[in-house]
């Protein structure tokens, strides 16, 4: 059975969104799977610019800290996923496949 999620990206450039939603589109064959949505409201998961004040502030006021991967200089206080520039999405794929798996831990 495949696995779908949906994941919202926020505060990054047209050039790393376009990186990262290329890398979802190379790895759609593989378990589980990642398409991209324009609004975090129908979003699984979040990829974040940590280092784009308004997006880290959005992400906590709405409360998906645990669901959302931060990528940057430094993560907000007590984020569970974070990267540092550059962006790997090689990487970005694992932290997101790692949050799927504990979602997927928690619901049993």
């Amino acid at each position: 059975m495949t696995t779908l999620h949906r994941i919202a990206l926020l505060g990054f450039s047209a050039f790393e969104c376009e990186t990262l939603a290329s890398c979802f589109r190379l790895a759609s064959t593989r378990e589980p799977r990642y398409e991209l949505v324009q609004l975090m409201l129908g979003a699984d998961f979040v990829v974040a610019d940590a280092d784009h004040p308004p997006s880290v502030e959005l992400v906590l006021a709405v409360e998906r800290l645990p669901e959302t991967v931060f990528v940057g200089a430094e993560p907000p206080e007590g984020a569970v996923a974070w990267l540092q520039r550059p962006i790997d999405p090689l990487r970005v794929l694992r932290e997101l496949d790692a949050l799927a798996s504990r979602r997927m831990q928690s619901t049993l």
